[in-house]
């Protein structure tokens, strides 16, 4: 079991799968956690103010169990439609965390008007490029030097598109100092192929859950790296589901994230 990350706001759900972990790994593989509107959502926190409180409880926790400050929380923009200029301000914000005890992450969508000035953004912040559902869109990002994409297998293969294929056919480019983060992940046997891959899984409750069942634990601590992926070397066709998907992800945040956004503009206004 290679290095990952958490994937929920909860953080009782993170103290129990941490106490769970912790006599069958070294707990610095546990690199951070993620968040996201979603995940707010699913502890009844729309609010931003609410947000940054349960950022600052998951950032103490990671440094105590750490004991260094390389651990890392990502916080993602409350609406993908914010400019730059939003965009840095809210990234200014958010970096606000203690920085002695965390480093903070801000996931943005794959969009232009912020890759172009990513530069601007790494100052503050690292950058986390999430909802991605094609490996086109992940190397164009790759391209800007973002510290992470996300990719979204869990949700890609619910939709039909075959994700192990895409990202096989990603890792078979050069990916320079950028990251390849997989999410969203349903199964065990994805969280497998997706450390197989030498991606950074972004594990979620229900995934974890499933590997504390029984010996399920045992599987995922004992892959087998040396397994091989077939890659074409011509692109895999990228079709129509797939833009869909990361339209519709983007969507169902930005109305996750509406209050929290509300909250931020009405912040600006002062």
């Amino acid at each position: 079991m290679r290095d990952f990350f958490i994937d929920t706001a909860n953080i009782e759900s993170i103290k129990k799968i941490v106490g769970k972990l912790e006599d069958e790994i070294n707990l610095n593989q546990i690199i951070g956690v993620t968040t996201n509107p979603n995940a707010f959502s699913k502890i009844n926190e729309p609010k931003l103010g609410k947000w940054i409180e349960t950022a600052q409880e998951i950032s103490e926790f990671i440094y105590s169990f750490r004991g260094d400050s390389k651990g890392e929380v990502h916080i993602q923009l409350p609406n993908s439609q914010m400019n730059i200029d939003e965009a840095l301000l809210f990234a200014e914000y958010i970096s606000k965390l203690p920085n002695d005890k965390i480093t903070v992450g801000m996931k943005i969508p794959p969009y232009l008007g912020l890759l172009k000035n990513i530069d601007e953004v790494k100052k503050l912040v690292k950058t986390n490029v999430t909802g991605i559902s094609d490996h086109a869109t992940a190397l164009k990002c790759i391209s800007y030097g973002v510290d992470y994409v996300s990719l979204i297998p869990g949700r890609m293969e619910e939709v039909g598109i075959e994700a192990q294929n895409l990202m096989a056919y990603l890792f078979s480019a050069n990916h320079n100092e950028t990251k390849i983060i997989s999410g969203s992940m349903r199964t065990l046997e994805q969280l497998i192929w997706t450390f197989q891959l030498n991606t950074i899984p972004t594990i979620g409750e229900k995934v974890f859950d499933l590997m504390f069942e029984s010996e399920n634990i045992n599987s995922v601590l004992s892959i087998d790296y040396t397994k091989e992926f077939n890659t074409n070397e011509f692109s895999p066709l990228i079709k129509e589901e797939s833009i869909n998907l990361s339209v519709d992800f983007f969507k169902q945040m930005d109305q996750l994230g509406e209050t929290a956004h509300k909250e931020f503009k009405e912040q600006l206004q002062h």
